[in-house]
């Protein structure tokens, strides 16, 4: 379990980094326009992932549910860190 809780979290440390490089490459010098950029990446993945398994391996709603509320949450949460992270006033750096 170990070994796979560890390349969870190298897979996550990889989506956040792009992410975070994506926002940060972005035109989008508002707040809310960063935070959409990072919410724009929930849609991709659960357009590609959650409903392309569902799709495919017939995975039940709930399952499915479950897993879209998690990447909204996921990406809502982290992309307000970043939003904020990356529009901080330059000052107080």
């Amino acid at each position: 379990m170990g070994k796979l809780m560890g390349l969870g979290l190298l897979y996550s440390f990889f989506v956040a980094l792009v992410v975070s490089l994506v926002i940060k490459g972005s035109n989008a010098s508002s707040f809310m326009g960063r935070w959409l950029v990072a919410m724009g990446f929930a849609v991709v993945l659960i357009l590609f992932d959650t409903l392309g398994d569902m799709n495919w391996w017939y995975f039940p709603s709930n399952w499915v549910r479950a897993e879209i509320i998690d990447y909204l949450v996921m990406f809502a949460v982290s992309g307000a860190w970043f939003a904020w992270w990356l529009g901080r006033d330059k000052s107080m750096a």
